[in-house]
């Protein structure tokens, strides 16, 4: 099945959508639209390619928003470069303060349709969410991509490289650098063909 990611509009069909969580079925359902036309957040869709009459069914879906979270974490990551501003003590060049936030992509929900289970489609959708904000670092700024993962999303997020921090280790991170490092060895996957089709 072909598949492609379009941003959420009226078209789409919420109300069929069940991932198995109901607060990710109710958020897509009731907030998702809304919360985007205010431009507080963005939500993709993962749709399949055809001439399907009616509204299009939802294989999946991502929401987006700008986060900010705390610098104090970043010392407990392997050395980049902004690692090496908040532990700076140098008095010629200038660190940021540990008790400082930072800009983030925050991932607010990520979820597969309860049908496509075991079918590679959490990989996707992560990779898309790596893509989109990778290129938000590189043209606004952002540390890394920040989340509160449900204990049913662990395993996929620290495959990709996502730390936990602070006293919920439901709260990972991955820095912008390491961002890169993931998706190196993922784009002929995702690039390897003009649709999208779940490893």
């Amino acid at each position: 099945m072909a598949l492609r990611f379009e941003q959420l509009s009226p078209e789409h069909d919420t109300d069929s959508f069940r991932s198995g969580a109901a607060y990710l079925d109710w958020a897509l359902q009731h907030n998702a639209l809304a919360l985007q036309e205010a431009n507080v957040s963005r939500t993709y869709v993962l749709v399949a390619s055809g001439g399907q009459e009616g509204k299009k069914p939802i294989e999946g879906y991502i929401t987006l928003e700008a986060g900010l979270a705390p610098t104090a974490f970043l010392s407990l990551l392997p050395e980049d470069a902004l690692s090496q501003l908040i532990r700076s003590e140098s008095t010629t060049r200038p660190g940021i303060s540990p008790l400082a936030e930072l800009p983030v992509v925050y991932l607010a929900y990520l979820a597969r349709h309860e049908r496509n289970q075991g079918k590679g489609y959490g990989d996707l959708l992560l990779v898309e969410v790596l893509r989109r904000a990778a290129r938000v670092g590189s043209e606004v700024g952002a540390a890394g991509i920040y989340l509160v993962a449900t204990m049913e999303g662990m395993r996929l997020y620290e495959e990709y490289g996502f730390r936990a921090y602070g006293d919920y280790p439901q709260k990972m991170f991955l820095s912008f650098s390491e961002i890169r490092k993931a998706l190196e060895p993922l784009e002929p996957w995702y690039h390897g063909s003009r649709n999208l089709s779940p490893r």
